[in-house]
């Protein structure tokens, strides 16, 4: 996290914005990990970072995940990048 906020804080100084987004992620998988991504989620919000989305909105169905839990085939790629453009556009960008 203090990694995360100095790199914040350089390119505030450059004046950039920082926009985070969770990873897109196989569903069954998210549904394991729901409590650390939650706990993800809290500690970024409570460091003022702007996120896209929430780690449930990027989960992405298992038909569209190509061999590993993070690894989408195009399908997915199409899908998760409909996501993103929609998160940008809710910021205004």
């Amino acid at each position: 996290m203090e990694l995360l906020k100095w790199f914040k804080a350089e390119l505030s100084k450059k004046n950039a914005k920082l926009y985070i987004s969770f990873p897109g992620l196989q569903s069954s998988t998210v549904k394991k990990s729901m409590k650390s991504l939650n706990y993800i989620e809290k500690k970024l919000l409570e460091n003022n970072f702007v996120l896209l989305g929430t780690p449930q909105k990027y989960s992405i169905p298992d038909s569209l995940i190509f061999n590993t839990v993070y690894h989408l085939s195009k399908k997915g790629v199409d899908y998760r990048t409909a996501l993103l453009i929609e998160d940008l556009k809710k910021q205004g960008l």
